[in-house]
């Protein structure tokens, strides 16, 4: 396995939709290196399911910590963590007990963890109205009572699970523009 790169540095920019993440990664990438979306194709799932989110997180952060200089990342383990937290907090759905205890091991090891948080922060209500998508049972990223308990698990994450992480707050009701140029004068880019 090669190792991970001495200059390297991963951000991963966490926020509910609407907060302008993909813009934000657009603009930047002709910048810095990024890694967004899904990189590992489905014959690469060890365990199936929800799993292979926390794991696509994982191989993201692994392929940042393998590139030179800085890498941002859209969406990691915050998000995969507090979208199964509720659904265990709504359906029942009992997959966050495993992915947490993923997640733990992944942290014993400190592998593939990022090196900053970039939170940009908004209200639920803004969240819903900026992306103008009609609430659909099967994306609970559209669900007002879901979005609640995703903003509070951020908070939760960010304190209780990867407290040794540095995290950079940013208010989501500024203007575009001023989020980016608050990314960047932090990234120094």
């Amino acid at each position: 396995m090669t190792p991970a790169k001495s200059n390297s540095k991963v951000i991963v920019l966490e926020g509910l939709p609407g907060t302008g993440k993909t813009s934000i990664i657009s603009t930047l990438r002709k910048e810095i290196n990024v890694v967004d979306g899904i990189v590992l194709k489905s014959e690469n799932i060890t365990n199936g399911g929800e799993i292979f989110f926390l794991e696509n997180d994982r191989e993201k952060i692994k392929q940042g910590k393998m590139s030179d200089g800085l890498t941002l990342i859209d969406r990691g383990y915050p998000s995969t963590l507090a979208h199964n937290y509720s659904r265990l907090f709504f359906d029942q759905k009992r997959d966050y007990f495993q992915l947490l205890e993923t997640f733990v091991k992944y942290k014993k090891l400190q592998k593939n963890i990022p090196d900053v948080y970039i939170h940009i922060e908004i209200d639920v209500e803004t969240s819903i109205m900026r992306k103008k998508r009609k609430a659909n049972p099967n994306d609970i990223w559209t669900i007002e009572k879901y979005l609640k308990v995703i903003k509070n698990y951020y908070e939760f994450h960010f304190r209780f699970l990867e407290p040794d992480i540095k995290i950079i707050k940013i208010n989501g009701l500024l203007p575009l523009p001023n989020i980016i140029n608050e990314i960047r004068n932090y990234l120094k880019i």
